[in-house]
């Protein structure tokens, strides 16, 4: 069996965890993360990873795949996630991609463009620069040489931002270019692709009662924990919305209800930039976390499984 695979994408906070298991509970189906922070060890809250107890009502996999110190591209993660495919179909199931990660989803369903070497001069160079002039700067040198890919990337994205700088300095063409030529036409699975649709104000009170309950369940503790393990704080996966608010904490530089409004007005950011990314995707269909999306999702993922 060779598909199809599911996915289902939705914003922060949007529900995606619980309607998953929902699926996974009627159906053969075992849960693939697809959340490009889920994969790091030891950032469970801060993450909003599914809980001890919901991991146990369905098979979950590609969770906890690296150490924040390490790093784990959308090519890479490709990969596991098809070795992750082959296994649960191994078993006569089907996959469930969940996640918030647009450009991971993109890379299952249709591969990434591949990319020249670029010499490992440029490469230093532009991680030199990325530490003394910091992001936003670099961010408007890639305006200069690559519009396209700079106006898809937050003047705060370093790792993606160097990246598109090493290729346009390194090989001459913009990342975009390669991207375009690539063109992701090609579907590497057969596949459903559903999106969670909220309304924007009730999406983000949601947003506003995770913040808090994410504090009350240990965050602080938890990035207190990373920093005793030897973690620098200025790594990329502290990235991840909270992580620099709650080391400032930490240092006795912020206070929790201040953090809690920076966290709560960041997630609110990066789910507007998701939701950006999802209208893009041609196949998508937006769903609602309720009954009516539920129905509407079994009778859809019955259908396709019926034809294997």
């Amino acid at each position: 069996m060779t598909g199809p695979i599911f996915l289902l994408l939705g914003p922060t906070a949007s529900g995606k965890t619980a309607l998953a298991l929902e699926l996974a509970a009627r159906l053969p189906l075992e849960i693939l993360n697809c959340d490009s922070m889920q994969v790091y060890r030891g950032m469970d809250i801060g993450t909003a990873k599914p809980t001890a107890e919901e991991l146990a009502r369905a098979p979950h996999h590609l969770f906890d795949l690296v150490a924040p110190d390490q790093e784990l591209n959308a090519g890479s993660y490709g990969k596991l996630a098809d070795a992750a495919i082959a296994e649960v179909e191994g078993r006569g199931r089907f996959a469930l991609l969940v996640g918030g990660t647009g450009l991971w989803a993109r890379a299952v369903t249709h591969g990434v463009a591949p990319m020249p070497d670029v010499p490992p001069e440029v490469r230093e160079t532009v991680r030199r620069d990325l530490k003394t002039l910091g992001a936003p700067a670099l961010h408007q040198r890639l305006v200069e040489l690559d519009p396209v890919a700079a106006a898809r990337l937050h003047p705060n994205d370093s790792q993606r931002i160097a990246r598109a700088l090493e290729v346009a300095l390194g090989t001459g063409r913009p990342i975009s270019a390669y991207q375009e030529a690539h063109g992701f036409a090609q579907q590497r699975y057969p596949h459903l692709v559903f999106g969670i649709r909220r309304e924007r104000e009730e999406l983000y009170q949601r947003i506003a009662e995770r913040v808090p309950r994410m504090f009350e369940a240990g965050f602080l503790e938890e990035a207190q924990r990373l920093l005793d393990q030897g973690y620098a704080p200025d790594l990329r996966a502290f990235k991840a919305l909270g992580y620099h608010e709650a080391f400032r904490v930490l240092r006795g530089r912020l206070e929790v209800p201040a953090a809690v409004e920076l966290i709560i007005h960041a997630h609110r950011h990066y789910a507007r930039r998701q939701l950006t990314w999802f209208r893009g995707e041609e196949s998508l269909q937006w769903v609602t976390p309720d009954g009516a999306g539920l129905t509407q999702m079994l009778g859809q993922l019955e259908e396709a499984m019926a034809r294997v």
